[in-house]
């Protein structure tokens, strides 16, 4: 019983005294004087800036020569769950500048689509 009330004692006050001179700056005071801390807060806020919300250079690499035999469409309606985003893949009938030709074989017709331009989009130029 005295070897615990030994112990505890020995323990508390090696946790004291390690907290005292961790955790106490050397003047004794656990508080910074007011106004140099006040000082520094203002100007710590003064340097902050807003972060931005989003990545405004989000670049989009389109490539000039597409030369693939299927192709992929983007169905943007509303889907069913677990249904695929794009629809196909089809096959790439003819090519022109801004068009291209594909043959749907749901429809047993040829379909034209608007190809994007070949140039680098960025996001701010799409809004």
């Amino acid at each position: 019983m005295i070897l615990i009330f030994l112990l505890q004692k020995w323990f508390f006050e090696s946790l004291s005294n390690f907290l005292t001179h961790c955790y106490l700056p050397p003047n004794g005071s656990l508080w910074p004087n007011s106004v140099n801390y006040l000082e520094r807060l203002r100007s710590q806020m003064q340097k902050l800036q807003p972060v931005p919300t989003r990545s405004v250079f989000n670049y989009i690499f389109i490539p000039t020569e597409i030369k693939s035999y299927y192709i992929f469409l983007r169905h943007d309606a509303a889907r069913k769950p677990l249904q695929s985003i794009y629809d196909g893949p089809f096959p790439v009938l003819q090519r022109d500048e801004t068009t291209f030709t594909i043959f749907q074989t749901s429809t047993f017709f040829p379909l034209k689509s608007i190809c994007f331009p070949f140039t680098l989009i960025t996001r701010s130029s799409r809004l």
